[in-house]
Order: structure tokens, then C-alpha cells, then sequence
């Protein structure tokens, strides 16, 4: 599935309507026996990989995230996604990938306004 879906713009993707129509949830149930130890699964992992729950994901969003796992020669695979070794969950930061956020903040300290909306991005040279 992920090779029918055109990284970066997967609203192309032939089944992309379809696919967007149901949650990930929803096409396992339909496609599987429903064995609750494989949905149990399915709810620990995308929690894990992308911190939701599966009823509330599209097919077509999971399919692009794991076709982004990819290179420019090679659609992602859900092995690439999921695998320890040489996968996406080989490395992991020291501290918990928060911890990048929360140094920036530190070094920015009260720059950092929340609750409050941007109206303008200005980047300079």
C-alpha cells in the first residue's frame, strides 16, 4: 500500500478517498479476524509510533507515514517503521526526544510565549 501513495502529497494517491474514509482501526477490523491480542498490539504500537490511538488516524495518514520511512529510491516499509535494528526505533534520545524541546526552551527562556497565537513569522537574513 505504501508504494501507491506519493510522498508529500498523498491526497494523489489513487485510493486516497477511500483510504481517508476510515480509520487505521477500522480497516484492521475489517481485514483481519479481529483477535483481540492483535488489536491490543496494534493500539500499543500506535500509541508508541505515533502517539494516537489507531481509531483516530486515517488509513490514508498511516499509509503515507509509513511511506515517508523511505528513501528516494524505495517507498517505506512498516518493518522500516517498527524493526530495533536498522529501523526507526533503533535510536532513541538520551532523556526522551522531549528533551531537545525543553533545551531549547531553556536557552530561549522568555521569548517563549504560550496561549498566545503568532501573527506574523518574519525570517531574516
Amino acid at each position: 500500500m505504501a508504494r501507491q501513495v506519493p510522498v508529500g502529497s498523498p491526497w494523489k494517491a489513487s485510493k486516497a478517498a477511500e483510504w481517508d474514509a476510515q480509520t487505521l482501526k477500522d480497516f484492521v477490523l475489517a481485514n483481519t479476524d479481529g483477535n483481540p491480542r492483535f488489536i491490543r498490539l496494534l493500539e500499543v504500537v500506535t500509541r508508541a509510533a505515533v502517539g494516537a490511538e489507531p481509531q483516530d488516524v486515517s488509513l490514508l495518514w498511516t499509509v503515507n507515514f509509513i511511506a515517508a520511512s523511505g528513501d528516494e529510491h524505495h517507498a517505506g516499509t512498516f518493518e522500516r517503521n517498527f524493526n530495533t535494528r536498522g529501523g526507526a526505533q533503533q535510536t532513541r534520545f538520551r532523556g526522551g526526544s522531549q528533551r531537545v524541546a525543553k533545551l531549547v526552551a531553556r536557552e530561549l527562556g522568555d521569548r517563549i510565549v504560550l496561549g498566545s497565537p503568532a501573527r506574523r513569522i518574519t525570517q531574516l537574513p
